[in-house]
């Protein structure tokens, strides 16, 4: 993701019906992948499904890119809360479950709160258990602790926090050699 270009540019790319600039421009990072992110998000939701897989994929992108050892950690927080936003419950579902997958991979002490929060939130706890299970911190292992959820649901939180204390050999993630 080397080559820049505006967010508006950007935007206006990938919703275009022009499919080779639409993949053209998910290949490339906007000029603050921050601002794109709600924007996709919205593109994601709308009713053009190559729109949206390009939209899709974009994010992806961004979030990736934001969870690389050597990536600006300002970016990387402003990425992360931006997905916090489409995390909310007045997106559509398979946006919610996008935002909190890449939470999971990018997201910090800051954001636990916020998901934590979404655990009450029956659409959208399975994601936000999956995030807090893979944000490294005491932060995100106190909220899966101090979850207030269902009764039924008490026996998955338990499984994340066993995860969270077991080596990655121990499930099954070899090291890299």
């Amino acid at each position: 993701m080397d080559e820049k270009i505006s967010i508006e540019d950007w935007v206006t790319a990938i919703r275009a019906g022009d499919d080779a600039a639409r993949w053209a421009s998910a290949e490339i990072a906007p000029q603050d992948p921050a601002q794109a992110v709600g924007p996709l998000g919205q593109i994601m939701q709308g009713k053009d499904p190559a729109a949206a897989k390009a939209a899709a994929y974009a994010l992806q992108r961004i979030a990736h890119a934001a969870g690389q050892p050597d990536a600006d950690k300002d970016e990387r927080h402003n990425v992360a809360n931006e997905l916090l936003k489409l995390a909310r419950a007045d997106n559509a579902r398979s946006v919610r479950s996008d935002a909190l997958m890449y939470l999971g991979l990018i997201g910090a002490g800051e954001q636990v709160q916020q998901i934590q929060a979404l655990l009450s939130d029956t659409d959208a706890q399975e994601d936000a258990r999956r995030a807090l299970e893979r944000i490294p911190g005491r932060e995100a292992e106190r909220a899966l602790a101090d979850a207030h959820v269902a009764p039924s649901y008490s026996a998955a939180i338990q499984q994340s926090l066993r995860h969270r204390k077991r080596g990655m050999r121990e499930i099954g993630v070899k090291p890299q050699t």
